[in-house]
């Protein structure tokens, strides 16, 4: 994509689900950014591959209860960066390769997998995740569930 964020979210915004996305080569910043008071968002079934700058999810401006699960995020500088952010943000059940945080006490982390699985035709901008049998797969086709067979979206 040649956007500047996969996702953002400039609030006040209360409780918004995100799932099934594929977030790819953003030329931009962020595969996703939570900002301005986004509270209790829940972002799982994802797949976000290689932003071009350093940050794969950004959280900042208030932002709290941020639920991040279930997801993959491959190729980013940092991981995950936490500006000036509220409580109760949580990730976990998360593929995350290289993995690298800001967050200190700010966020809970648990179950971080940083073995890099294998994309079905990531040169045809194909994210699913093949049943190869390798266990970096198995882990991401485990936490992605139906989704990691299905290519989101409308298909043009």
């Amino acid at each position: 994509t040649v956007f500047d964020h996969g996702f953002y979210c400039s609030g006040p915004v209360n409780g918004a689900l995100i799932q099934g996305n594929w977030w790819y080569n953003n030329s931009g910043f962020n595969a996703m950014q939570l900002n301005g008071v986004c509270l209790g968002f829940n972002y799982t079934d994802n797949v976000a591959f290689h932003s071009s700058t350093d940050r794969g999810i950004a959280l900042d401006s208030g932002t709290g209860g941020a639920n991040i699960h279930n997801s993959v995020l491959l190729g980013m500088g940092q991981t995950f960066y936490c500006g000036t952010i509220g409580g109760g943000n949580q990730v976990s059940n998360v593929v995350a390769s290289p993995f690298s945080e800001n967050c200190t006490s700010r966020v809970s982390f648990k179950n971080i997998f940083t073995d890099t699985p294998t994309f079905a035709n990531q040169a045809a901008n194909d994210y699913r995740i093949p049943n190869t049998g390798s266990a970096a797969n198995n882990v991401a086709r485990y936490l992605l569930g139906p989704y990691a067979d299905q290519v989101p979206g409308p298909q043009l």
